[in-house]
């Protein structure tokens, strides 16, 4: 739901008539001192536009919307992703691009339709690492409380997963949704999803393969599979399981070895984690083209190994510059 013609109208008109007063203004002025400010004003632009989005924000949308869209990219020309956001729904925000936000799937929706209710990790808490298993069906959302959201789908009774973050009676999953402790039972703390010895080691499925939320068939399903074939980096290792940079773990003895150290081994990989100095990562609609969106730091990605001119293809078709990835 962006409309509507007559906001475009009114900032149209309101930036027509700032520009007429600032032609007045220079025109006054001698040619040096309007070079001096022309050229101000053309590096206050550049530094809006590099200016990092918003990282972490919890929004929610205004009571006199009937339903916002969300779409796969800031702006309406970009199709509509999946079911709109709905009447004081609260989301977590991850990126910010001109007037539009980024949900954690992806989607974008107009910032213009919403309110920010807070900041940090959508709820804050204590980071902890634990692995808990579920005893009923559970609801997973987007923030430590019964008004977020439903993110994603629920946790299954029985389901073990990890989690990183705990606040007020609400544990958080590595992926930022959050659930409701009292319907968890905790299976172990410490560690990290299964321990294990660290490594930095490219290899290839041999055939499909479950990834899971630890190293054992006893931990739930984490996202996709891997496929025959596919080739991806592991950085821990443990008890026959080796662990995706993303924290998911797949059995060893469904993969072969192609090479270790460096980033990959410097073959092709199909993931990585954005590693830059703070700032977000651009993201491109080809290794030269204009710019779709961008990545936080600290973002795990799926790539397809295809590379050109400096830049790695992301699983969803865009671009990025392979400096920046680890």
């Amino acid at each position: 739901m962006e409309t509507s013609a007559t906001i475009s109208v009114q900032l149209h008109s309101s930036l027509d008539r700032t520009f007429q007063s600032l032609k007045k203004f220079c025109l006054s002025l001698r040619s040096s001192a309007w070079i001096h400010i022309a050229g101000l004003m053309l590096g206050a632009s550049i530094l809006v536009a590099q200016v990092p989005a918003a990282h972490a924000l919890t929004v929610e949308v205004n009571s006199t919307v009937t339903t916002l869209n969300v779409r796969s990219g800031p702006g309406t020309q970009y199709s509509l992703n999946g079911r709109p956001l709905f009447p004081r729904e609260r989301v977590r925000v991850v990126n910010q691009s001109g007037g539009w936000y980024q949900l954690p799937d992806g989607g974008w929706f107009s910032s213009t339709f919403v309110s920010p209710v807070g900041t940090g990790r959508g709820g804050g808490g204590t980071p902890i690492s634990r692995t808990v298993r579920a005893t009923t069906t559970v609801n997973v959302r987007n923030g430590p409380g019964t008004n977020f959201s439903l993110n994603g789908r629920p946790l299954s009774p029985g389901e073990t997963v990890r989690v990183v973050r705990e606040s007020n009676g609400w544990y958080q999953l590595p992926d930022g949704g959050w659930f409701s402790s009292q319907f968890a039972q905790v299976v172990s703390g410490g560690g990290s999803g299964g321990g294990g010895i660290p490594i930095n080691q490219t290899v290839r499925a041999t055939t499909t393969v479950n990834v899971r939320n630890g190293p054992g068939t006893g931990f739930s399903l984490n996202g996709r599979p891997l496929f025959p074939g596919e080739t991806v980096r592991v950085v821990r290792q443990s008890n026959g399981w080796y662990q995706l940079p993303d924290g998911g773990w797949f059995s060893s003895q469904f993969a072969t070895p192609l090479s270790s150290g460096g980033a990959g081994g410097g073959g092709s990989f199909t993931s990585g984690v954005v590693s830059t100095n703070g700032s977000n990562l651009l993201v491109r609609s080809s290794p030269s083209g204009g710019v779709i969106g961008s990545l936080a730091n600290g973002t795990v990605v799926r790539l397809t190994g295809v590379r050109s001119g400096g830049y790695s293809q992301l699983s969803s078709g865009g671009w990025v510059s392979s400096s920046w990835l680890r």
